[in-house]
């Protein structure tokens, strides 16, 4: 479930590039750390929220800042 909500809060924030996003999330899904639905519900999450043209920081950046906010 963590995982599910961090990538969740990077999609929202909408500061991400698409395809590594769906990289990671099928990652998280391969791993078992989310499930099929969550999966699905992200991937459809991440290609409504996405900015082509908006410079991305790298997401797995985004992901470490955002897993220390959520474990203080």
């Amino acid at each position: 479930m963590k995982m599910y909500s961090i990538i969740k809060a990077v999609i929202n924030g909408g500061n991400f590039e698409l395809n590594d996003m769906l990289n990671k999330i099928d990652t998280m899904w391969v791993r078992s750390s989310i499930t099929e639905d969550q999966r699905a519900e992200l991937m459809e999450l991440a290609r409504s929220k996405a900015k082509p043209e908006a410079s991305y920081a790298p997401l797995q950046e985004q992901i470490d800042t955002l897993a220390e906010q959520i474990e203080d």
